[in-house]
Order: structure tokens, then sequence, then C-alpha cells
């Protein structure tokens, strides 16, 4: 059914928006089939009309809803987001990386996004009854079906019997998907996908406006739903747009106008960039490279090329071009593969190759068809106009006229209309204006596109993005995003038409991932690496074999610290001359308003330029400390630095190793400009080491920010701080120790290498030569600052000796690195700890890590523990009532100090007596800390189970029942929280302690009731037969009736699930 518009509309849309509202209800649960990360995140259905053009069936469709909360209290409300297709799962793309895209929108909004009818968990549309059936459909028929199924792009110039051909498999497809689910395909098209997200609107029941992102065809479901909805219009970005009358109408000549132009700016920026650019050897210019190419298309079109088994033709490599083209980080694995093929190396083709020449799902090529072919009218009724507009369309683009012939083939074919399209205009005005956002160089969403969107949609604004590839998230640039975020955050619209480059070339390879950490961090990006980035490499070789250069590491020969806090060098102790501090309060935030973006942004960008342009050979570029003056960044590592800063030379106070020739380990890649003239380098002034906030001091801004650095970073927020944290209510590591790092070089090093190093050891990859490297950084600068005079010592010191011997904790496969840092125990006698310390904070949680790091070391090395432990007894967190878990731990901690120090007194000049007397004190402490544990820290004495008596479960005696019942109730809980793994384990632990305590029956109740929820999940035979006669036991002893009716749940569960195998 067609509807009429504007007429039939006016009427229709009040009617299907209110029934819509019956069916405003989410049920929210854990996400069981994502994998979302570590965020607060839910899952659920929406019930909506499966017709809306017909309700009166009744009949609905369970959509698939995710939703991922902001950290931010209150909640401004919720932004539903699509990320285009169309076809593609919402859900999947938002749970990938929600991180990231809280950035966007500024942090302060709820992310929602949903599996758009006919795709992933809603109702998908596929044209095959099962997977069986589709992989036989492959195998009977794959001159039919492998290129619908695998692949996005199908050319008419790949032979010259194409187009015939593939108007022939449109015909086929199209016929076998009408044949299996032609009823479905008239119930997905973007009409009901609209009526589908206000209904979601109405279930989050905000304030009934909807918050929109959307990009490629989300762009057209944006501004659909603005056409049909504009008075419900919140706030919404529409990013890489079509114009909606052109895709409903059939017409592409619009998405593809930029298409050429993209494709011979691709070689135009690869001779620009030697290094990433395979071409760059040759001496062709732009234009002659472009031919070259088209030639070499024209050659595999009748000469195919075979390798391992597999074709190299005409449809592969043109569709390895375009899906390079979307993203700038692809291009030079795209210009690597057309090199090699033009020179016969058809192994290097593959290699260059596999990044771009990955298959499609199936299930989303099918998605695709069912909703582009429904929304599209008119058709094509014929094969003749059918070739007409592939003609047509190769005059407006030589790279994409044809590209999606396929599609076209088959929609004109199509079997079914959708019930619904919204065929009225889309000059409208909206309650509140759009941000349509459109990219310099969009080979598939062209900027004029945009500004024909932002046209019709009155009072919007376009924002310009001089970026390259499909959206401005596929170059992403900081200022683009801060401007995003200000729209969500306060309704600030940017001036209409501004243009915001991104910081790095245009030829980089930064993604949005590396953007959304640097903005976490409040830091500029660093501008990509030239060269790349060989995570496993061991040996030089691997690196030259891809033309990448070698890095010999470590550069500096690492040797026991214990003797350096002790020098007595002259010039060390002489302290540098102080920075020159502006007034100005130090950098907190890159972020900016939009309203700053008029004429503070390009601004700002051209400073940041400034700070990652190439540096003279004596300044390191990972180690430039920056200030802030004015609201302007200032490069203080310069060659010959102003004399307000102190450059001082390291080779005075540390032994370097500048010989890289007896040192075989490579390394590749870091783009950190490194020469074996080291004869400066940047050290801490005394404030800075210390920490002090007596002394003014610079922010130490790290300009330089890759992906990767981000990601680890993450990883010791999100992973490594637990166990930091674990007996600190606070949690300065997690939330203190990470802005740490903006300030403070040696920190943000020691992060990077931890980090590097704990997830190395985690995916069992052997060895990791990027931890050593910037362990080599934070050492380089640890040196510097441990030989300095102690009475300098501080927070800052104390927190990177914490990181760095976690580091060599993790480090053990390499015993020449291992425990360098037994001698700073005398770093908690530094004035500035000592103050500060016993009042809490930073400096009290890294001095409880370094006592715990020191217990070890003296234990492992049988020496005596060098700190001085009375520092202890007076921070305030012991004097906390004795009730507190935290103080309890702490006391525990410092206890087992003491007595380690009290066994090693023998290597110490103390008398014997001297130490029977710290024997005799320490037992009078021990005695203390015992009488004063409260019942729930009391110890637990435990039966181990027995298998070979017969009995599975522990046996665990409390002091007293109550304690045994109120233990019970805490495992009950912990129950519902925990996996099926964790859930068993606790579940032994309840029937443990009810048959510790069974003259207490309360405690028999937990045990029961936890035994009727989750006993079903118990396997092993013995365990359900003791199971079957505890509670047989406490039927016939405790006169619990409930319980023959447990067993025979159970026994009829556990004979169910047995039979499902």
């Amino acid at each position: 059914m067609k509807i009429d518009f504007p007429l039939h509309f006016l009427a229709t849309v009040g009617t299907f928006a209110q029934s819509s509202v019956a069916f405003a209800t989410v049920k929210w649960s854990n996400c069981t089939d994502l994998k979302v990360g570590d965020v607060p995140a839910e899952c659920g259905t929406l019930k909506v009309p499966l017709d809306y053009t017909n309700q009166k069936t009744g009949k609905t469709l369970d959509l698939a809803v995710l939703r991922v909360r902001t950290q931010h209290k209150p909640s401004k409300g919720s932004v539903i987001f699509n990320f285009g297709g169309p076809g593609a799962p919402g859900r999947e793309a938002l749970a990938r990386e929600p991180e990231s895209w809280f950035t966007i929108t500024g942090g302060q909004y709820d992310l929602v996004t949903f599996d758009p009818r006919g795709t992933g968990g809603s109702m998908p549309f596929t044209c095959f009854n099962s997977k069986r059936e589709e992989s036989a459909a492959m195998l009977e028929n794959p001159y039919i079906w492998k290129d619908p199924l695998t692949s996005i792009f199908m050319s008419t110039d790949a032979s010259n019997t194409a187009p015939g051909r593939i108007w022939a498999i449109g015909k086929a497809v199209a016929d076998q998907c009408y044949k299996e689910h032609g009823d479905v395909g008239s119930l997905i098209g973007t009409a009901f996908v609209v009526r589908d997200v206000m209904a979601i609107v109405d279930a989050l029941e905000e304030d009934g406006m909807l918050k929109f992102w959307g990009a490629s065809y989300g762009t057209l479901l944006g501004a659909t739903a603005a056409a049909m909805f504009p008075h419900r219009i919140g706030k919404m970005v529409l990013d890489g747009n079509l114009i909606p009358q052109d895709y409903y109408g059939g017409r592409q000549e619009s998405q593809i106008v930029d298409s050429d132009k993209v494709f011979r700016h691709f070689f135009e920026a690869c001779l620009k960039s030697p290094k990433n650019c395979a071409f760059s050897t040759s001496n062709s210019t732009a234009t002659e490279l472009e031919q070259q190419v088209w030639n070499l298309l024209e050659d595999v079109k009748y000469h195919p090329r075979v390798f391992n088994g597999t074709l190299i033709d005409y449809n592969r490599v043109e569709n390895g071009i375009l899906n390079g083209l979307y993203a700038p980080p692809l291009w030079p694995g795209v210009a690597a593969g057309l090199y090699h093929l033009m020179n016969g190396n058809l192994t290097g083709f593959a290699e260059a190759w596999a990044p771009v020449d990955g298959q499609t799902n199936g299930n989303i090529n099918m998605a695709v068809l069912g909703i582009r072919c429904s929304d599209r009218y008119p058709r094509y009724d014929s094969f003749k106009r059918f070739e007409e507009a592939m003609e047509d369309q190769v005059k407006v683009s030589r790279l994409m006229g044809s590209a999606q012939s396929l599609f076209d083939a088959a929609c004109a074919q199509w079997g079914t209309e959708a019930k619904e399209r919204y065929e009225g205009t889309f000059q409208v005005e909206t309650k509140f204006p759009v941000l349509v956002i459109g990219n310099t160089g969009d080979f598939i969403t062209p900027l004029p596109s945009a500004r024909n969107v932002s046209e019709s949609l009155e009072g919007s604004v376009l924002l310009h993005h001089d970026g390259y590839g499909h959206a401005s998230t596929a170059q992403p640039s900081t200022c683009t995003i801060n401007a995003t975020a200000a729209y969500y955050t306060n309704g600030t619209l940017p001036k209409n038409g501004l243009i915001l480059t991104p910081i790095w070339d245009k030829r980089s390879g930064i993604n949005f991932t590396a953007v959304h950490a640097a903005l976490i961090l409040n830091y500029p990006i660093k501008k990509p690496n030239p060269y790349l980035y060989q995570h496993r490499a061991t040996k030089c070789t691997e690196c030259q074999d891809i033309g990448v250069e070698c890095r010999r590491q470590p550069r500096i020969q690492f040797r026991h610290l214990s003797g350096v806090i002790g020098q007595k060098d002259n010039k060390s102790r002489n302290a540098p001359k102080k920075y020159k501090h502006s007034q100005s309060s130090p950098i907190t935030s890159t972020t900016r308003s939009a309203t700053d973006l008029d004429d503070g942004c390009t601004e700002v960008e051209s400073v940041v330029q400034s700070l990652v342009s190439p540096q003279p050979p004596h300044a390191d570029s990972l180690t430039r400390i920056t200030r802030h003056n004015e609201a302007r960044y200032t490069n203080l590592m310069t060659q010959s630095a102003p004399d307000e800063i102190t450059i001082e030379r390291m080779s005075e106070v540390t032994t370097v190793n500048h010989d890289t020739t007896s040192i075989t380990a490579g390394f590749c890649g870091m783009d950190h400009q490194l020469t074996n003239d080291h004869t400066t380098t940047p050290s801490l002034t005394p404030a800075a080491a210390c920490g002090s906030e007596s002394e003014p001091r610079a922010v130490w801004f790290p300009s330089h920010m890759e992906e990767r650095e981000g990601v680890l970073i993450r990883i010791f927020i999100t992973e490594i701080t637990k166990s930091l944290d674990s007996a600190d209510e606070q949690r300065h590591f997690t939330t203190v120790v990470p802005k740490l790092a903006l300030e403070e070089p040696m920190v943000f090093f020691g992060i990077l290498a931890l980090a590097s190093r704990y997830e190395h050891l985690r995916s069992q990859n052997p060895g990791n030569l990027e931890s050593t490297y910037y362990h080599d950084k934070c050492l380089e600068l640890l040196i510097a600052a441990l030989s300095r005079p102690p009475d300098t010592y501080g927070v800052v010191l104390l927190t990177t000796v914490v990181l760095s011997r976690l580091y060599e904790e993790f480090n053990a496969d390499f015993d020449t690195y291992f425990y360098h840092l037994t001698g700073t125990g005398t770093l908690l006698s530094c004035a500035e700890i000592a103050r500060s310390a016993p009042e809490g904070g930073m400096a009290e949680a890294a001095s409880w890590i370094h006592l715990r790091q020191a217990i070890y070391i003296s234990l492992v090395h049988e020496r005596q523990l060098e700190i001085d432990l009375d520092l202890y007894e007076s921070f305030k967190s012991l004097q906390f009532s004795s009730h507190h878990d935290s103080s309890i731990t702490k006391r525990s901690i410092l206890t087992l100090a003491r007595i380690v120090k009290a066994t090693f007194a023998h290597g110490s000049p103390q008398s014997v007596e001297n130490t029977d007397l710290m024997l005799g004190e320490l037992d009078k402490a021990l005695s203390e800390w015992h009488d004063n544990l409260p019942r729930f820290f009391c110890p637990v004495h435990e039966v181990l189970p027995d298998i070979e008596a017969g009995r599975p479960f522990p046996i665990i005696w409390m002091f007293t029942s109550m304690q045994g019942s109120r233990r019970n109730a805490s495992e009950a809980i912990r129950i519902r929280k925990v996996k099926e793994k964790s859930i068993l384990e606790y579940l032994h632990k309840l029937i443990g302690l009810a048959l510790g305590n069974e003259y207490f029956p309360g405690a028999f109740y937990m045990p029961s009731y936890m035994i009727s929820l989750c006993g079903h999940l118990i396997k092993k035979p013995l365990e359900r037969t003791c199971v079957i006669d505890f509670l047989k036991e406490m039927q016939e002893n405790r006169v619990f009736r409930s319980t023959s009716k447990i067993v025979e749940s159970l026994s009829h569960q556990w004979e169910e699930l047995d039979g499902l195998g």
C-alpha cells in the first residue's frame, strides 16, 4: 500500500504516532548476547506495531534496544544513534566502543541504539530460511549467490557481459527474497523505522523530544524523522548525508559526484607522504599514477590473475579500492597493493589487500536489499532502462558509476513495496535546529549532499569538516567533535559553513579511537606515526622486510638504584633555575565551546600543529614540557632553550650506553625521533619532582598521543587500578594518577609501560619490546629525579616508583631488569611525603602500595626492611573505627611489615636485645589487632570437601550460629550477581555453612531457597545426590515441608537438562 501525501499523511501521522504510545514500555535487563565493555549497559526489547498501517491485527514486533548509561548525574536524557547501512545492527556498532560515542555527545547523555526492523535482533530480513540453505545456495549456484552474499560493490564495467549477467543475478535474488520473505519485505521500510524511533522516545519517558545522531543511511533516517515529526526534534546531528529525495527516487548521481575527485586526491596525498606511499619510488605524477591504475584495471578485466587458488579480477581490485576510500588509515595499504599488482608481486598484493579485501556479512547485504529496495520508487521496468541508468551514472563517476549495479538490478525487479513511504516535503522547520556535517572528500556521501540537506531543514547549520573518508569519524578532528559536544550539551551551534580541519595531515592514519582517548584525557592528538608499527617484531629483518625503520632497544643499560639516592654529585645538588610561570591557571582541558570555534579553533589547531612538527635532534618528541600562558601552548623543548627553562645534561648523572651495535632486539616504528645524541634530556624542578604546591610549576601537556597510547591508559584505568585501590575507598590510583600523568611525564610513561606489559602477559604474547621502550623513558626521568637532593622528593616520585616496581613484578621474564628499585625505601622519609601522607590523599595511597612492595622485596632478598614504619602510625586512615574494613586491612599490612623488619633485624646494627624487644611489641600488637577484630572479620574454620568420602561440599564453622546466618545472607546476595561458575562456588559455601551450623534453624533457609533457584546448575552426579540427601534431611529433621517440592522440581530439571545434552 502506497500512501498519497501530503493530504493523507496529515490524517495518518497523528493516528500512527498516538498508537505507538500503547507499546511504550522497554523491558530492560543485563546484556547477555552483547559484550559492551566496562560501562553500565542495559539490553531490552520494545513492542511496537508490526504494521503501522493496519494496527487492528494486534500483531507486534520486538525491537532489540541497547542503552549505555552516562556517569554524569543527572543525565540530560538520551541520544538515539543510527550508524548507517541500511542493514547494520545498531546494537553491535555501539557495543564495540561505547566510550567513544560519549565524546560526540559531551558525556552527559545516555546512549541508546536499536536494531532497526529487518536487522540483527529485530526480525532480520533474509532471503533464506536458514544458514544451511544459504550455504547450499552458495555451493550449488556460486555464480548467482557469491557476490550478493559477500560483496558490497559489483560493477557493470567488470566485463563486456557484466551488465546482462548482473541484471540476471538481480532477478534471481529478487525472486528468491520475495519467495521466502516477501511478507516481511513490506514491513521494514524507513517510514516504519522512523515510527519505531519515536516509539523508543516515548518509551524512555523523558521530554518526548528526539535527540539523534545519524551517519550515512542514518542521515536519511534522521531527515525523514525531521520531516515527519518536525515538532518533536530536539537535537539532531546528521554526518555523511544522503539527499532524501534522491534515495527514495532511486537516483544515485548525487551520491557519486565527488567519487573521482577523492580517488584523484588519493594519489596526490600518496606522493606527498613518501614513507606511507609505495608509489613514492616512481617518478610519475599523481595524474599519471591514476591513469596507470585505470590501465591496470583494464588489464585484469581481460587477464585476471590467480594466486593461491583465488582469483584477482576486476571486481576484487575495484572492491578493495572502494573499501579503502572509506577511511584514510587504509590508504597506504591500498597504494601498496596496487603497486605490487602492477609489478607482478602477487604475494605482496595479497598481504597488502587483506584489510580491504574482507567479505561482508551476507545477512547485512540481504537487509540492505530488503530495506533499500522496499523504499525505492519508481523502478526500472526493463534491462534497457537499467543499462541506460548505469551509463548515465558512469558519466558522473568512472569509479563509482556502476559499482552498486547489483543493488540497482535487484531493486529494479524487487517484488515488494514498503507499506508506507514518506513522500512529503523535506523543506521543514524543526523544533530545534539540526547540525549537518559534510566532508571535503567523502566518496559516497559528498559535501554537496550535506549542503542540500541543510538548505532543506530550515534553521539548520552546516559544519564543513575538511577531511577525507566516509563521514567525519573516518578522519576525525577534535574541533569537530568538540562542536558536536557543545551542540548536545549547551545547544550551541557553530557558525553556518564553518570549516574545521583535522590537526594532522589528511594522509594520516589516526582514527576515531585515538581522538576519543585524547579528549577523555584532555590533551591533543599526536601526529600519526609515519612508520607501520610491528607489535611482535623480534628482529630487525621483520621491520626491514616491510620497509619500516628499525629501532634497536634498550637505549639505556639499567643499573640498581640503591646508591643513586646517596650520590653526592655537587652539580646534582644545586637546584636548577625556577620556571617563569604565568599567573594564568594551568591547562585542565582542551575542550572548547562552540562559541569559541568561529575565531578560536583555527588558532588552537595551528598552535597544536606547531607542537607536532619535527623537532631539533636534542628534543625527544615524547618528553616535551608545555605550559599555559594566556590560553596558548608554548613549546618548552627547543634546541636553544629560553633562559627560564633549565635543561640539564644527563651524561653527568647516569650511565647511558649509546652503542647499539651489540643489542640485537629490534623495535619497529615508534614515531619518536631518537638519535645517539642524548646530551640533553629534560629534567624536573624540585617542585615538579616532589609534587609540591609551594612552587609554581609548568604543566607537562603530552602533545603526542597515539591511538595505542590511549588504549594503554584505558587498560590501566579499567583493569590494573582495581587491585591497587583494593584497600582505598577514594580509589586514588583510578581517579588521581591518570590526571597526574597529564602533568608529569614520569607518571605518563610509567602507566604506558605497566599497561603494555600487563596486556602482553594477559594475551600470552612472547616478549614485549613496546613496554620496555616506555619503561626506558620512565626510568630516564626517574633516575634524574632520584639524583637530586632528598629534600626534593615527593608524591610524583613516589607514585612513579610504585608504577615502576609493579612493572618489574610483571616483568619477571627479564632477570637483568628485576628489582632495580630496592633502594628507594627512604623515599618515605622525604619531608614532603612525611608531611602530606598522614593527611591522606595520593601520598598515603602510594605509601601503602609502596609498603606492600617493600615487604615483598624484603622477603625475596631476605634483607632488612628499610622503611620508617612509625610514619604509618600517624596515618589518619588507621585511626578509623576498628570495624572499618580498610583500617583493619592496613593495620594487618603494617603488622606484617613489623614482623618482616624484626625477622631480618640480625643483618642490621641493632642488638639482639633490641630485636627481642621488637618481637615482644609485635606480639602485643598482634594480640590487640586480633582482639579488636569485628565479628564479620573473624576467621572461618573450614573442612575441605572430600570426594572419596562422598562429601563434595565443605563444612564451614563460624564462631556463632548467628554469624553463620549473616554469612549465609551475604553469600545469598552475591549468588544473584555472579556468573554461572561463581554461582556454583557460592552455592557450595551456602550448603557448607548450613552443615556447620545445624543447630541454628535459620542457617538452612538460604541454602534451600538458593538450591530451588540455582540447583539446576549442579551437574556432577555425586553433588546432586548429596543435595537431595541434604534436602531430605531438612525435611525429616527440621520439618521444612517445602523441600519435597524442591526435590521433585530439581529432579525434573536435571532430567530435562541431561536430555538436552
